[in-house]
């Protein structure tokens, strides 16, 4: 009788530990495609460029109006910081997660983030400046947008931004083939709404973000 007992525990523990695994899968297939803008301040045109070598889908952006050092950074689009601070290859650099399976990167900052990890953030808000920390050979800003943890084309404001391939077929699943993607200018519409700028950060010191809304006249 007791080994038949023990029989039965191990049989349901075992059917057990194969409902939480199955629990513990991916959740869900990235959802639609946020709006996502370019990561830089409202009628800025930045050049977006790849090289041979570069990884398929990454992008490094330079100002086209002058230098890029310690330009201001912007978020693509609303989320949750998943990741600020240092990694020796992206230098000082931010994650946002979007929701849906969408995450975007800002790496080679000049300097710490604005931000700080699980910080919700909203479009337009500043979370860095560019700079050349890290493996990086001059001040840009390199970016990429991630679908289901998997490097995608980035699109902003619903234009495409042609930077898709680096040229190189040692990149392994990700090479799409063909010549490296040929450079192009953009100009962000990244304007946070006509008239109001909202700034999300814990203005009141209860643990819970806050919403700041400032007007074009400059009232709360």
């Amino acid at each position: 009788m007791i080994a038949r007992i023990l029989r039965l525990v191990v049989i349901a523990t075992v059917l057990g530990v194969g409902a939480v695994a199955a629990a513990t899968g991916p959740a869900h297939a990235a959802g639609p495609r946020p709006n996502f803008q370019m990561p830089f301040p409202c009628g800025e045109t930045w050049r977006m460029a790849t090289y041979f070598g570069h990884d398929d889908y990454d992008i490094d952006m330079t100002y086209t109006g002058g230098s890029s050092n310690n330009r201001t950074i912007l978020a693509s689009y609303s989320g949750t910081v998943s990741f600020a601070g240092w990694g020796n290859s992206g230098g000082w650099h931010v994650i946002i997660d979007h929701g849906g399976g969408w995450t975007t990167e800002y790496l080679h900052m000049i300097t710490t983030p604005r931000v700080s990890a699980r910080q919700p953030v909203a479009t337009g808000q500043p979370i860095g400046n560019v700079g050349s920390t890290g493996n990086s050979t001059g001040p840009h800003l390199h970016f990429v947008q991630n679908r289901d943890g998997v490097k995608t084309e980035s699109v902003f404001n619903g234009v495409a931004s042609g930077i898709t391939s680096d040229g190189d077929p040692s990149t392994g699943p990700l090479y799409i083939g063909g010549p490296v993607s040929a450079a192009r200018n953009m100009t962000s519409a990244n304007c946070g709404g006509s008239a109001r700028h909202d700034h999300v950060s814990d203005f009141s010191g209860d643990g819970a973000a806050d919403v700041l809304g400032v007007d074009s006249a400059g009232l709360l």
